[in-house]
């Protein structure tokens, strides 16, 4: 694991923690974003504003296809006493095709966070569900040879590759005038499904 360097200098000294990080955003927007914090309490925490609930999960490594076409991770998540699953059985199936990402975040001993903010790794969307009364277990698919077919000019980095900052690509329409083009920023601006970048492409990857 490579330790991002704006945080390097504060672990030499200390002993730290390392977290996943879930994020759902569901498709329909009276329902607020699920985040998750890698934890066995059901413990909060706050990271840029945003609230994470503490609880189990387990995040597969990136699996990928024999084509190089698909890149997936397997998720299992506590069912967060019962709040998904009630969730599920209010509106239906709300999260097969919803952006999911996934992020690291460094912690102290006293469990606060090390940096100002968390680390991207992979993003997707929700695939495969599985529900029971304990536990979510579901996919995050990224589909590599889907992109290529929206730009004929498209290249594969880990920002965004859309060239302009709301064009019909990005299909941003908020009051905000300036995009960075990383995954953070466009989590930030609630815009993760137009995602134009590959957080968790090999820097080596070559792509056919």
């Amino acid at each position: 694991m490579t330790i991002p360097e704006e945080i390097s200098q504060t672990i030499v000294s200390q002993e730290f923690i390392s977290r996943k990080l879930l994020t759902i955003e569901f498709n329909d927007a009276d329902i607020p974003p699920l985040r998750v914090l890698e934890n066995e309490n059901f413990d909060e925490i706050t990271i840029n504003g945003e609230s994470y609930l503490g609880a189990p999960l387990k995040i597969s490594e990136i699996s990928r296809s024999d084509d190089n076409d698909l890149q997936r991770v397997q998720v299992e998540v506590s069912n967060l006493a019962g709040s998904i699953s009630s969730l599920i059985g209010l509106h239906g199936d709300v999260l097969t095709g919803c952006a999911c990402m996934i992020e690291e975040v460094f912690l102290d001993n006293d469990f606060k966070v090390i940096s100002s903010r968390a680390f991207p790794l992979f993003i997707g969307r929700a695939n495969n569900l599985t529900l029971s009364r304990e536990l979510l277990k579901f996919s995050i698919d990224t589909y590599l040879g889907g992109y290529s077919n929206r730009s004929p000019n498209m290249t594969y980095g880990v920002n965004c590759q859309w060239r302009k900052f709301k064009d019909i690509r990005c299909a941003y329409t908020g009051s905000a005038t300036s995009c960075d083009k990383t995954l953070t920023r466009c989590s930030e601006l609630g815009n993760l499904s137009n995602f134009g970048g590959f957080p968790s492409i090999p820097a080596q990857q070559v792509i056919k």
